[in-house]
């Protein structure tokens, strides 16, 4: 906020030009009986000098005209319409789940998504992601504001409500891999970054909920770094990331069943790699996200770590894009935070119609052995989804 002698050194400056303005406002009002008699194109040409006169002082072009020839005002001498990105997808699903002893099924509305990204200016942008899901009230999942424009300035620092870049969860499936219900972290965080060459790093802070000691401060914070590169039909993103509070990730933060105030005798630090490499149809995805050390979970051990590998292909049939995808994931000392040891899925989708598919996906579950603590079940679940995305 500036102070209160900036403001004032900044009305002076301005003082003269704002009176200019206020008094042909005045002289305008007077003159309106007289300016209506003349006609509505002249009165909206006296409204498009008063806005130009504005928009001198503030150094932009607040002025418009539409299509149709009206007055429209701007922010930078352009359209907030053209500034405006809108994105979203909705995802509605049918599933079944079988264990041998129980059968469930139901029909739900699984994901709602909408996205609004803004370019404030030439280097500042602003984005916001409202989701719904499992039929669950619509909240702010991501709102944050961007500094820089990796376009043009290989610099850029991101300051709001994110997903840290802790893991890359890239997936072909309809259901999130373990790597993501494991790791994922949500939180209000301050980012710098750099991406130039194809290469990206950034480092982050974010107070979190994991506390070891009482103090509500920003002691978190992380690292990615990474190199993507596209040409023709190869493409190949391969990074990795570290975070200094693995127990902050949304997974983690509910197993551990973490409540305000001091609440884990210390960090623990998390690793994550991953690997996506395109070649034509084929997409192959390998990821790796794991603790450093013993989190204090249920158990013995509680180091927990989980990998996911998968490989799929698409191909343009009669004008539509099909695919089909299988992998395999895994957990290790991970029943404290409800993952299964092992899953096989498999995935088949098909463009009904521009920007809306039709996906079937099945899902294979085996539970850590009873000597392990777990229940040595295994179970399977189907889903189909209907989903449109614009």
């Amino acid at each position: 906020m500036r102070s209160l002698s900036m403001r004032w050194s900044f009305w002076q400056q301005k003082e003269s030009s704002y009176l200019a303005v206020l008094l042909g406002l005045a002289v305008m009002l007077i003159a309106v009986p007289v300016v209506a008699q003349a006609g509505e194109a002249e009165l909206k040409m006296e409204i498009d000098k008063l806005w130009a006169k504005m928009a001198n002082i503030e150094g932009t072009s607040p002025v418009a005209t539409d299509r149709e020839g009206a007055s429209v005002r701007t922010a930078g001498g352009q359209n907030w319409a053209d500034r405006l990105t809108l994105s979203g997808v909705v995802e509605v699903e049918a599933g079944v789940y079988d264990d041998d002893t129980v059968t469930e099924s139901d029909i739900a509305l699984a994901t709602v998504e909408l996205g609004v990204d803004a370019e404030v200016s030439e280097f500042s942008s602003a984005h916001v992601l409202f989701l719904s899901e499992d039929g669950g009230g619509p909240e702010v999942d991501e709102a944050s504001i961007t500094i820089g424009n990796t376009d043009k300035k290989p610099l850029y620092m991101t300051a709001g409500k994110m997903y840290v870049p802790f893991g890359n969860f890239e997936t072909q499936m309809i259901s999130d891999p373990l790597t993501l219900e494991l790791a994922e972290t949500g939180e209000d965080a301050l980012q710098f970054g750099v991406e130039v060459a194809g290469f990206y790093a950034s480092l982050y802070a974010f107070n979190g909920d994991a506390d070891d000691g009482g103090d509500d401060e920003i002691e978190h914070y992380g690292a990615n770094a990474g190199y993507a590169f596209e040409a023709d039909a190869v493409s190949i993103d391969v990074g990795g990331g570290w975070i200094s509070s693995i127990q902050d990730s949304d997974g983690l933060t509910d197993a551990l069943g973490l409540a305000p105030g001091p609440n884990v005798p210390e960090y623990v630090g998390g690793y994550a790699a991953h690997l996506i490499a395109g070649f034509g149809p084929v997409t192959l995805i390998g990821e790796y996200v794991g603790a450093d050390d013993d989190l204090g979970g249920v158990g013995t051990n509680s180091q927990i770590s989980a990998y996911n590998v998968e490989a799929g292909v698409s191909l343009p049939v009669a004008g539509k894009e099909i695919g089909f995808a299988v992998g395999f994931q895994t957990s290790d000392d991970a029943l404290w935070a409800g993952a299964p040891e092992e899953r096989l899925v498999a995935a088949f989708g098909v463009e009904l119609l521009d920007g809306t598919s039709l996906a079937l996906e099945y899902l294979y579950e085996e539970d850590y052995s009873v000597t392990d603590g777990g229940s040595g079940t295994d179970w399977n679940t189907y889903t189909l989804q209907l989903a449109a995305e614009f």
